[in-house]
């Protein structure tokens, strides 16, 4: 932002200060909207002298803000009477609108994950994006994922019921595994990137009770009532961070004052989605003290170095580890003092419950607030340390889309449950079962909350949400027209996390801010199918493309 701003008015950087105030969820819409807010305001506050604040009505929002882009993809598929895939060919065309924001950057993830978490020996993706004389596209919660999974994950059902295979077996079949090759080339080495695929496909329609629910409901749906049920599944997996897209580095700051109360600066931002909560966690668990302690400032430009936006689900994977690098780097400095003064050599102390003790005799010990005041008031010692990571360049052809595109993968099951009124098109989402593999949950609590909202969004885009444009004019203006689910539409959600091992993050961590919003819409889509035999190979699944096979004009 500061750069933005400062292009705007003719300044430097460093004449620029942005103080990050308290704000809520981004998904997106925080990215560039807000850059070019921010650089509005600025020149009318030069231009009047006066300070300027600028608040969007509901319609001028939706008017300017950017736009999930729309794909159109066409898929072809091989596999073995036993269901083995062995080629798999798509061309996807994405609509960039009027102009270029973002529209690369989403055709690099899209070729990516396009052909889904699948070993599949034989690939070819084409993808391509197009201006067009619409409104523009741009960051919104997925990236390009929840497009592709929905063609991807129909692909496989249709698949599997042209095999007459079950929709279970057929993923467990050909999803990824520990030494196979993905879509890029990229080999899944042990201990570098778990993928538990075939774990999050068990325990996820175990708990959902897939198999004994296809059956009962499919014998239900044969009588003359127009109420049908159905289940779905589907499988996605999702590469951590930037990746290929461009620099992933992150700093933070660290400073432990004179009466052991800890600050903690990052140059990413908190927006709702408990990376505060995340990263005094880790700083709290590697200095071995209470939370109480941490206190998290808010971003101040010139004086929290850059470490790029907070996108990508990269918040406790890229941000968390400079925060631990910090935190280590002060521990083994206090390591230092305590060890003079317990006479012991630092390698044989842990610090635990605000204290520094000796392992094989715990009653030596000393108290961190008091380590603290002698390393700062006697000894002079720094306790102010920066991290910065920098998961180093990934090694990716762009052109060729051939090479190592991330550091690290989520992955996610979700099973849907529905109920359709095949009289009047309408779809309930009854309940969702998800398993989500986000490497070691730093917060659960937050982590969950994580993915509920994005299953709940998932919803929106799978049944709902769609904005109308004809003749170049916009006509999605408000939420009478713009819908989106509700505290009445809310399923039951059950989620549970599998947690696995990963160096790449802080603690294991990888990401969980986008997976959620990716399996619900190709889940209903195939649960309709189930219930109804009806496939429909376009979102949102609403009322009249349930009903009549098509959308209505408006």
């Amino acid at each position: 932002m500061p750069e933005n701003i400062g292009r705007v008015l003719g300044m430097k950087i460093s004449q620029v200060k942005v103080i990050q105030s308290t704000i809520g969820g981004s998904f997106g819409g925080k990215d560039e909207s807000m850059m070019m807010m921010a650089a509005r305001a600025a020149v009318l506050a030069r231009k009047t002298g006066r300070p300027v604040k600028m608040v969007l009505t509901r319609e001028e929002s939706l008017l300017e803000s950017c736009k999930r882009h729309p794909f159109l993809a066409y898929y072809k598929i091989g596999a073995r009477k036993d269901g083995t895939i062995t080629a798999l060919e798509d061309e996807i065309s994405v609509q960039g609108g009027d102009y270029n924001n973002k529209v690369e950057y989403v055709d690099w993830r899209g070729s990516i994950h396009a052909t889904g978490p699948y070993a599949i020996p034989n690939i070819k993706t084409d993808i391509r994006g197009f201006f067009t004389n619409t409104i523009y596209g741009g960051a919104y919660r997925g990236f390009s994922a929840p497009q592709l999974v929905f063609c991807h994950e129909s692909l496989i059902d249709e698949l599997a019921e042209e095999l007459g295979i079950s929709p279970k077996e057929i993923r467990l079949k050909n999803c990824l595994k520990i030494g196979d090759t993905m879509p890029s080339g990229q080999v899944l080495t042990e201990g570098w990137i778990p993928a538990p695929l075939k774990e999050l496909i068990e325990d996820t329609c175990g708990r959902a009770e897939y198999d004994r629910k296809v059956e009962e409901f499919a014998q239900a749906n044969r009588g003359p009532s127009p109420i049908k049920k159905g289940i779905g599944m589907a499988l996605t997996f999702r590469g951590a961070g930037q990746g290929g897209e461009g620099i992933d580095t992150a700093s933070a700051v660290l400073t432990i004052n004179k009466d052991g109360s800890v600050n903690l600066q990052s140059g990413l931002i908190e927006m709702g989605q408990g990376m505060r909560t995340a990263h005094c966690q880790i700083a709290a668990e590697t200095l071995g003290i209470s939370m109480e302690r941490l206190t998290f400032s808010n971003t101040n430009t010139l004086v929290t170095m850059d470490s790029g936006a907070t996108v990508a689900s990269r918040g406790t994977l890229a941000g968390g580890q400079p925060v631990l690098m910090a935190a280590k780097e002060l521990k083994e400095r206090l390591h230092g003092v305590a060890a003079d003064l317990l006479a012991c050599d630092p390698a044989d102390l842990i610090s635990e419950d605000d204290v520094i003790r000796v392992k094989t005799d715990p009653d030596r010990q000393i108290s961190f607030e008091e380590t603290v005041r002698i390393g700062l008031g006697e000894r002079g010692l720094s306790l102010s340390a920066q991290g910065w990571f920098n998961p180093g360049p990934v090694d990716l052809d762009h052109k060729t889309g051939r090479g190592d595109a991330y550091p690290t993968y989520c992955y996610g099951c979700a099973v849907a449950e529905i109920t359709v009124d095949t009289g009047t098109g309408k779809i309930d989402l009854d309940k969702i079962t998800a398993t989500y593999d986000v490497g070691t949950a730093i917060n659960p609590q937050l982590v969950e909350g994580q993915l509920n909202g994005g299953l709940l969004q998932g919803m929106g885009f799978g049944l709902m949400e769609e904005f109308s444009e004809k003749d170049g004019y916009l006509k999605t203006l408000n939420f009478d027209d713009y819908l989106i689910p509700g505290s009445m539409d809310t399923p039951e959600l059950d989620v549970e996390l599998l947690e696995t091992d990963d160096d790449t993050g802080p603690y294991g961590a990888k990401g969980a801010g986008e997976l959620g919003v990716e399996l619900v819409a190709p889940a209903i889509a195939n649960a309709l199918f189930q219930a109804t035999g009806r496939r429909i190979r376009e979102t949102p699944l609403n009322l009249e493309r349930v009903l009549l096979g098509r959308a209505l004009s408006k």
